[in-house]
């Protein structure tokens, strides 16, 4: 009986042996297949997290979160198998905790994500606000006889304004203070171990890159509302106010900048005086027109590039005229002024742009301004008909119509007779001329060849040959420069 007993133990013992090591082999893979995982989740977490400091939204941020749920399922499945694994009992002692860290600071960095571009709109508000309080300095300083009432309406509208640009840096600052913090705490993640290290810079980077964009907005913002802070203080609505309670200073300032937005006028005004560069480039499409294309529609052509050029320089002229008449309703606001050298001044610059203005007016009706109506192009295109006309004089036969076209001139004598093409003397007349006088040719040895030349060209034929000397004459028509097409000068602006 013991005997029996004791067989059925050892055997007991033999079948539980294996079993355990299938279950330590087990123990072992899950343990090398979690911790692989885990290595990959961290590196795609360190990947995810690459340009988050930068990007407008949180996506970046979420995949991080989303990766971190997946590391603390992982850290359970290998707290489950870990048995005596020491590295394993390390990892889900340790790790469990750090991801928990980890998850804080990406939550801390989620939250300051919605503030960090807040402060970008503030620099170009102040910008605005400060175009807008300037705009009205200008205009009661162009305004002497509003002065009073400027004084009083710079003063009112610098001080709101700065009440107004005080209270939004201020909260400013308050919401800087906040996300500061709240960015200095998400980076005391520290956990370096393993691929930890990757995940960590990520970390440390994202929350720099949204404390550098926020600082640097805020210190330009700074610098963007300083002077509009100021209010009645600001330098430039001293100097404004200054200028609105001495009404001579007011003037000769007015007069200064008046004065110099003329000669700024004049200088860009030269451009479209004849010899400027853009009159000599509007001249030069005119003279293409004429001179670099074919004979074809040339009349409608150089018609329509003439209009097309005076439109060009008529919409400048009307811009230079608006710009003129706005500086001449600027000295009417400052003719009034009884100081004899400022009304001498006021005097002087109206009637030297009076003068300007009649000047430029009286240019529309001069040169390539005139569009089809210019006579100097007028004259050429005529005189180009004429020279093609004269060329045909004495001609047996002119437009004398063959299958294919029509030959300009026909000179016909018992036995031998002349082709002749006449072209412009152009790049492409002269193309043209030669290529129409070949197909003449093939033509009419065609003709002849079939017998079924016409009846004057007939008297081309000699003992049965066809005898025909084919030529292109050309005449002159392109203008020789600018000089023939536009006038040369205009009085000089004083």
């Amino acid at each position: 009986m013991k005997t029996r007993r004791a067989a059925f133990l050892m055997l007991a013992l033999l079948v539980a042996l294996p079993a355990g090591a299938d279950e330590s082999d087990d123990s072992e893979k899950v343990r090398r297949e979690a911790t692989e995982k885990l290595n990959q989740l961290l590196d795609q977490t360190g990947s995810a997290l690459s340009g988050a400091g930068a990007s407008t939204g949180t996506s970046e941020l979420d995949s991080a979160l989303g990766y971190s749920n997946e590391i603390a399922s992982q850290l359970e499945q290998l707290r489950n198998a870990r048995g005596e694994d020491a590295a394993a009992k390390q990892m889900t002692e340790v790790w469990p905790g750090k991801t928990q860290e980890f998850r804080r600071s990406l939550e801390l960095l989620k939250q300051v994500k919605q503030q960090q571009f807040s402060f970008d709109p503030l620099r170009e508000t102040c910008k605005t606000t400060e175009d807008q309080l300037m705009g009205t300095v200008r205009a009661y300083l162009n305004a002497p006889d509003d002065a009073e009432e400027g004084v009083r309406t710079v003063t009112e509208r610098a001080e709101k304004f700065a009440t107004e640009t005080r209270q939004q840096l201020e909260a400013a600052e308050r919401k800087w203070g906040e996300q500061e913090r709240l960015l200095e705490e998400s980076k005391r993640f520290s956990f370096d171990e393993g691929n930890w290290r990757a995940v960590r810079d990520r970390v440390q980077e994202t929350a720099a890159a949204m404390q550098g964009h926020m600082k640097t907005r805020l210190e330009e913002s700074r610098t963007a509302c300083g002077n509009l802070a100021q209010g009645v203080n600001n330098p430039e609505v001293v100097s404004a106010l200054k200028m609105l309670n001495d009404r001579d200073l007011l003037v000769k300032t007015a007069l200064e900048r008046i004065a110099g937005d003329y000669e700024a006028w004049k200088k860009e005004r030269r451009e479209m005086k004849p010899g400027g560069k853009f009159r000599q480039e509007n001249a030069d499409k005119l003279l293409q027109a004429f001179c670099d294309q074919d004979e074809y529609q040339l009349a409608d052509r150089v018609q329509r590039v003439a209009d097309e050029v005076a439109s060009t320089m008529g919409n400048l002229q009307r811009l230079y005229l608006e710009r003129l008449q706005r500086l001449l309703d600027d000295l009417k606001a400052v003719e009034s002024t009884k100081t004899p050298a400022l009304k001498a001044e006021v005097s002087r610059q109206k009637r030297n742009m009076t003068a300007a203005y009649k000047r430029l007016e009286e240019a529309g009706n001069l040169g390539i301004l005139r569009g089809r109506n210019n006579p100097m192009v007028n004259m050429y295109l005529e005189n180009g008909n004429k020279k093609h006309l004269a060329l045909q004089t004495g001609c047996t036969a002119m437009e004398y119509e063959i299958p294919g076209g029509r030959i300009d001139c026909v000179n016909v004598s018992d036995g031998s007779c002349e082709v002749i093409e006449i072209k412009p003397n152009s790049p492409t007349g002269r193309s043209a001329g030669e290529e129409q006088i070949a197909k003449r040719k093939t033509v009419l040895e065609e003709l002849h060849r079939d017998d079924e030349l016409p009846e004057l060209m007939k008297r081309c034929v000699k003992d049965g040959s066809l005898n025909i000397r084919y030529q292109v004459k050309y005449y002159e028509y392109c203008p020789v420069g600018i000089e023939n097409i536009d006038v040369l000068t205009e009085d000089a602006d004083e």
